[in-house]
């Protein structure tokens, strides 16, 4: 916006403005119908997605476009057709909710899978599994899921759970124990299978030794709850033990400049995936070109071949060469801050694989060390770049420069490429005032390689919590600004400790085999084909998955708990939210139970 000769304007809003574009919450109008064939397979479906994205369409489009492609969820279909629009409205500026608009299409569609299942006389759970899509399988777009996807281990795992498994005998149980009251104990599951921006990635770090001699490194992702920076923290540390190290988030304007391309800048969700792939390559590239040489000088071995696997750093301040000895950090750092290569930042590209180079770092002339990146550069203490030489031959993400055509042949190229897959079971328990409680949630996650359980299970409960609160609590009127009359915390409903499930939260990972391949390779035109495998490390964004599964399991466990025969419920599924008391009676009162 601006305001008389070019001066920027900083909008200011009130406390009503404030609170509503606070909420970050599109509203929706979600349909989808689906065409079964005898056995259950899904042979058409169709999907109709209206979102509301306050008075400036900033985002929006993108959501319901990603809204849409959610529509489906994690099952094969063998057609398909809909559309997506973005509607704008007299409101204040609003964003997204965390999610992206997956929660409002997974709500409905989950849903309707656990009608379909009661309508086949299915388990929900083995139902998902037969209909899930796998390897290979065209996504809604038409597009085929190239690399690993572990829908059917997941709902596997979940299906062998005792949550799921003693289900019968802990609602009889329940029922016994609860025999003067009206409470009712029932058990609901939804499935999710979420992308996490690898669609188009371009990470970037870099490692340098500052005057102090402290090791900084430039990252891209900036701090914002979701735990990405503190992985990354979590890789620094065990790579460098207790030496000084300074990590420097929301470097991507930064980064750009150095490679004088695109990089990201702000990313979050994509932030461990990319990071730690470029963290590895470059710390190996230094080890080997850089501190190597000049730790074997020390050691009085000059010119022996580095073996970047020997080098360690301890937490006593120096840097062991094993069967060697040990140098002081202080006097090799010393060195390296004052080469022509005090510092190294590398660049990665990801659409579907990651680019992959032939790098010249050791300046013989030979471009002899592959490298799954893009582009590398050493730099001074002055800022003097000197990119390492490069035959840059696949570059997933950039036209061929001879014939104007791709690398890859188009069926390489989905919407989304990465998938993280998760099923949620829950137990609700409803009163006869309609009140539903969370009792105990499990959740089977394919999580890909794994930073830190610990973290990864407290973003599993933040989804969790947040979605108890769309799903049970929260609302905001609807319409124009001026009818708006909801302004503070106070009468907004948020979900309390006491909200969450009083038997815990249980997360049950899915661990990688040895020697599974966690990225399948794909053929590129040009005739050089990689020298290397793909990595062997995937760290997945569960940010999403974590939280869109929540509503429609608790959704199809109050059906569970209110109906015996769940036919009766067909046409009695949840159609919006947040599920109120009086939503949860109407289907009590219409169950012949």
């Amino acid at each position: 916006m601006i305001a008389g000769d070019g001066l920027p304007v900083r909008l200011e809003y009130d406390r009503l403005e404030q609170f509503v574009a606070g909420i970050k919450r599109h509203s929706s109008r979600i349909e989808t119908k689906f065409l079964l064939e005898e056995n259950g397979d899904i042979a058409a479906f169709e999907s109709n997605v209206l979102m509301d994205g306050g008075s400036v369409k900033n985002l929006s489009k993108s959501v319901a476009k990603l809204s849409r492609h959610s529509t489906l969820g994690a099952y094969r279909t063998k057609a398909q057709t809909g559309r997506a629009a973005a509607l704008k409205n007299s409101g204040v500026l609003s964003g997204s909710m965390r999610g992206f608009g997956i929660p409002q299409a997974l709500f409905n569609t989950e849903q309707q899978i656990d009608r379909i299942a009661v309508f086949l006389g299915s388990d929900p759970i083995l139902y998902r599994k037969s209909i899930a899509i796998q390897t290979g399988d065209p996504d809604i777009d038409g597009r085929p899921h190239m690399h690993p996807i572990k829908n059917e281990q997941v709902l596997d795992v979940a299906a062998g759970h005792s949550h799921w498994k003693g289900k019968s005998l802990r609602k009889k149980n329940f029922s016994a124990e609860n025999s003067g009251s009206c409470k009712r104990l029932g058990t609901g599951v939804a499935f999710a299978m979420e992308a996490y921006g690898t669609s188009k990635d371009f990470p970037a770090i870099g490692l340098f030794i500052n005057e102090a001699l402290q090791i900084e490194i430039d990252v891209f992702p900036v701090r914002m709850g979701q735990g990405t920076v503190d992985g990354i923290e979590d890789i620094v540390r065990t790579s460098f033990g207790a030496l000084p190290v300074i990590l420097n988030t929301g470097q991507g304007e930064k980064l750009s400049r150095i490679f004088k391309t695109m990089v990201d800048t702000n990313a979050a969700a994509k932030g461990t995936f990319g990071t730690v792939h470029v963290f590895r390559e470059l710390l190996d590239i230094w080890l080997s070109y850089v501190w190597g040489p000049v730790i074997l000088e020390a050691l009085g071995r000059a010119g022996d071949q580095v073996e970047t696997e020997k080098i360690s750093f301890g937490d006593d301040g120096r840097i062991r060469y094993e069967d060697l000895g040990s140098v002081s950090y202080s006097e090799i750092a010393k060195k390296i801050r004052d080469s022509s290569r005090s510092q190294i930042y590398g660049l990665a590209k990801f659409k579907n694989t990651w680019a992959y180079g032939e790098f010249d770092f050791s300046g013989d002339g030979d471009a002899n060390d592959p490298r799954w990146l893009a582009s590398v550069v050493f730099r001074d203490m002055q800022g003097k770049s000197a990119p390492a030489p490069v035959t840059m031959v696949i570059d997933p993400t950039k036209p061929d420069k001879d014939d104007n055509s791709s690398h890859f042949e188009d069926k390489y190229k989905p919407y989304r490429s990465l998938f993280a897959s998760a099923a949620c079971m829950v137990d609700v328990v409803v009163d006869d005032n309609g009140s539903v409680e969370l009792n105990k949630v499990t959740v089977v996650l394919d999580a890909g390689t794994r930073l830190s359980d610990e973290r990864i299970k407290a973003q599993i409960e933040g989804g969790i919590a947040q979605g108890i609160g769309h799903t049970l609590f929260e609302t905001y009127p609807a319409g124009p600004l001026g009818g708006q009359r909801q302004t503070n915390f106070d009468r907004y409903a948020m979900p309390r400790l006491r909200h969450m499930p009083a038997q815990g939260i249980e997360v049950v990972f899915l661990d990688l085999q040895p020697g599974e391949p966690v990225l399948n390779p794909i053929d590129n035109t040009t005739p050089h084909k990689p020298k290397i495998d793909l990595p062997k490390e995937l760290y997945k964004g569960i940010s999403e998955v974590s939280i869109s599964p929540i509503a429609p399991a608790i959704a199809n466990a109050i059906i569970d708990a209110t109906f015996i025969d769940k036919k009766e419920a067909h046409d009695r599924r949840f159609k919006r939210w947040p599920i109120t008391s009086t939503d949860v009676l109407e289907r009590m009162r219409s169950s012949n139970d």
